[in-house]
């Protein structure tokens, strides 16, 4: 086989094992307008899977009278194998003995934005593939030393105590790349951010920052907090109502501030919402702002942030505003009451968390839905609003009746 031929072959397997964007819609059914799911040999090994998967994500949405069994095109061609699909397919879901019907079906508008816009985001998130420092440089180290006694460093955690004094107060370094940084913006403004928002107490506090001469990394050396709420998570499962009213009350103080100074963070999640007990108080505070950017008027846009916690409109690519925010702290205060996300759940892929997202309604777990408080749930309903003009903002938030009350539901007393 010359060159050429074998090229031509290694071209097409690559073709085959990359993943498509589908929309699957179910038979005979004019109104639903379809769900789309990325299909690739590497996530389905036999056409078999991707009809169990396909049954399963479809039986949340319409009426199935036994498992999907057979797929067509809209034109009536059968799919019958994995390497089938083409990028943009539409296909029709058929139950076993059902025969395929050929009619005028309705597709999400929001279809052929999906299919554009959930690539461009993932090819802007992708990693630098340069090694951060695994250690504190010397030169770092000698500068906290020359304003603080270094009484123990580790790879990440350090302890310094003030001059003259017993007080040792532990830190924490962060070390970033700004090259990195400034391929997903046009200027990275992480340091410039935190020192602006410093005099609130729901921000972790900067204490501050080491930059090394002809090196593109900054280390941050900030406030060691207790946990994050990601750890509390982990380790307790559901967290108690009253528990979550804390926390939340102290994020959304600590959100209005930072929107109320022309900034959106853009990456609110369980990981970014840090704990300590002041005083045997608990007190949260946001953190992370490597993603926050100054509002601009009417231009917003691109795609940041963590893709179960993004908002439909930042995830179609639309122009968008503060309520970005607003979305990522309804998704953080469904996943703290009832563990799971609201969109999402199942999927590791991108494309199919995106889709979930702009596409499906959310639904209160049946098992804890009783457990939960009318306030919580009310506030969950006015932030998790795909329309971005009917979401509740940051400050709306704080007078909303769960974050004016006790949130202590009948089956916690």
């Amino acid at each position: 086989m010359d060159s050429t031929k074998v090229l031509a072959v290694v071209n097409r397997l690559g073709s085959t094992m990359k993943a498509v964007r589908v929309c699957f819609l179910r038979n005979g059914d004019p109104f639903f307008r379809g769900v789309m799911l990325s299909v690739s040999p590497c996530k389905y090994k036999d056409f078999g899977i991707l009809l169990e998967d396909v049954t399963s994500v479809l039986h949340s949405h319409v009426v199935l009278r036994s498992g999907i069994e057979h797929l067509w095109r809209t034109n009536g061609t059968p799919i019958t194998f994995l390497d089938s699909f083409l990028d943009g397919d539409i296909v029709v879901c058929c139950c076993r003995y059902e025969r395929f019907i050929e009619m005028d079906y309705s597709v999400s508008r929001h279809f052929g934005r999906l299919r554009t816009a959930i690539p461009r985001w993932i090819n802007s998130r992708k990693a630098s593939n340069e090694t951060m420092p695994k250690v504190l440089p010397d030169s770092v180290a000698i500068y906290i030393d020359e304003r603080f006694r270094l009484v123990n460093s580790q790879t990440t955690a350090i302890c310094l105590a003030k001059p003259k004094t017993k007080e040792v107060r532990r830190c924490i370094v962060k070390v970033v790349n700004e090259k990195y940084m400034l391929n997903r913006d046009a200027k990275y403004k992480e340091v410039e951010i935190m020192r602006k928002l410093q005099t609130h107490p729901n921000v972790v506090d900067l204490i501050f920052t080491v930059r090394r001469p002809g090196y593109s990394y900054t280390f941050f050396v900030i406030e060691c907090m207790a946990c994050s709420v990601q750890d509390m998570r982990a380790r307790q499962g559901r967290i108690p109502e009253p528990t979550v009213h804390r926390v939340m009350r102290d994020v959304a103080c600590g959100l209005t501030y930072i929107h109320a100074n022309g900034i959106i963070h853009r990456d609110i999640k369980p990981d970014n919402l840090l704990l300590s007990f002041a005083d045997g108080v608990l007190v949260a505070k946001i953190a992370d702002f490597g993603a926050a950017t100054y509002f601009e008027d009417g231009a917003m846009k691109g795609f940041v942030g963590t893709a179960k916690y993004i908002a439909p409109e930042m995830i179609l690519g639309y122009k968008y505003d503060y309520r970005v925010d607003t979305w990522s702290f309804g998704v953080t205060l469904f996943c703290m009451l009832f563990i799971q996300h609201p969109f999402g759940t199942g999927y590791t892929d991108i494309r199919d968390i995106c889709n979930d997202t702009v596409v499906s309604e959310y639904q209160f777990p049946l098992e804890l839905k009783d457990c939960i408080s009318e306030d919580a749930k009310s506030l969950i309903d006015a932030l998790l609003v795909k329309d971005p003009i009917l979401r509740l903002t940051s400050a709306e938030i704080s007078q909303h009746p769960f974050m004016l009350s006790g949130s202590i539901t009948d089956s916690e007393r």
